[in-house]
């Protein structure tokens, strides 16, 4: 049977319920499938892995731009986007990778809209206090 799109995404509940398993085994937050690739005959996956009481890559990433963006919201702070509330999960090159608390779903943003927002969020702050 040759390695197709459908096999990997048939496989990937699958492998992510075994990286569960291995992580809780051995005192890890969390072991996650990543990317995969395939040809006509196999397939490789990226597995990620962090520590108890670590911090993924783009979250220290994340925490890094807020050094040098000030006004972004903290890594994991809820903010309100399109009727809709989000937190901040970390940074990969250009955009932020947000949780919608609701449904559990991640989506990537772009810093400067994030940022934007954020302003936005602040100058209605301040209009309410004056006013």
């Amino acid at each position: 049977m040759p390695i197709s799109k459908d096999l990997l995404r048939a496989l990937r509940p699958q492998l992510q319920a075994a990286l569960d398993k291995v992580a809780a085994d051995h005192g890890l937050q969390s072991l996650t499938a990543g990317n995969m690739s395939f040809s006509a005959d196999n397939f490789t996956v990226t597995v990620k892995g962090i520590a108890k009481g670590g911090k993924s890559r783009e979250a220290v990433e994340y925490e890094m731009a807020c050094i040098y963006a000030p006004e972004l919201p903290k890594l994991g702070a809820e903010f309100r986007w399109s009727n809709r509330t989000f937190k901040a999960t970390g940074l990969k090159r250009t955009k932020v990778s947000v949780l919608d608390v609701h449904d559990g779903k991640t989506y990537l943003i772009k810093l400067e809209t994030l940022k934007a927002l954020e302003a936005r969020k602040r100058v209605s702050e301040l209009a309410m206090r004056r006013g």
